[in-house]
Parts: C-alpha cells; structure tokens; sequence
C-alpha cells in the first residue's frame, strides 16, 4: 500500500505535484502524510494543503505533523533532527 511521504516549507502546491508526479499517483497512494515546521510561516501552506485535498480527493486518509521546535531548519544539524523525524 503505497504512501506518500513528504516535507512542506512555504510552498503548499509541492504536495499536489509530488502527489500527482510521483508513482503510483492519485489512484495508487492510500495516505498522504505531510511532514512541516512549527513556524507561524508555515500556517498558510498547511491550510491549503488541506483544502486541496478536501476538495479534489476527499477520500484520501491525510495527515499532516507540525515539528514542534522547528521554526526553521537553519543549520546541517536541523536538517539531519528533521530528517530523523520523518523516517520514524
């Protein structure tokens, strides 16, 4: 059961282009999980993420997880703690 794991900075349409781009697509990922910062920044991104689906794949189980202590990846080292949260 395919699913898409991805990061969302301040960009949201990079999660419907990685959801429609990458194999299997729309008709072969079961989940959605969307991985972002706590930033105050990252609020809008998170909000239209979440509209898009509920209005174009309303079926599509998503989730999205706020990083609590990362406002910014600003160093190597915060890039490698984020990583670290996405592959647990």
């Amino acid at each position: 059961m395919p699913r898409l794991l991805i990061s969302l900075g301040t960009t949201w349409a990079v999660v419907p282009e990685a959801f429609h781009a990458l194999p299997p697509g729309p008709q072969g990922f079961t989940a959605v999980h969307v991985l972002t910062t706590d930033s105050p920044a990252a609020e809008q991104p998170v909000a239209e993420v979440n509209a898009w689906f509920r209005a174009r794949h309303p079926a599509m189980l998503l989730s999205i997880t706020r990083v609590t202590g990362f406002a910014d990846l600003l160093s190597e080292a915060d890039h490698f703690r984020f990583e670290a949260v996405m592959y647990r």
